[in-house]
């Protein structure tokens, strides 16, 4: 029940746990941009959104050597940096 009130901007969860949730175990890309514009989540949004480039920047870096002459990734690893880019 929740999700579904969070998800449309109705708050159900304490500060804490709303971070949390939104850090560990975040809405969709489009649910997020949504919910970013309002204020309980636009500093958690503005976090996260750090975090989470800091992170995919990381293992970019340390997975640039398993490219390939045609600077493609192996599958297992392009698929996991598709996910993170989700």
């Amino acid at each position: 029940m929740w999700v579904l009130f969070e998800k449309d901007g109705i708050m159900k969860l304490n500060t804490v746990v709303r971070e949390m949730f939104y850090r560990y175990i975040p809405f969709r890309k489009d649910v997020r941009g949504r919910l970013e514009n309002m204020p309980a989540f636009s500093e958690i949004a503005g976090k996260f959104k750090n975090i989470h480039t800091r992170d995919v920047t990381a293992y970019q870096r340390r997975f640039k050597k398993y490219t390939d002459e045609t600077g493609s990734l192996p599958e297992a690893i392009q698929r996991f940096m598709d996910f993170l880019e989700m």
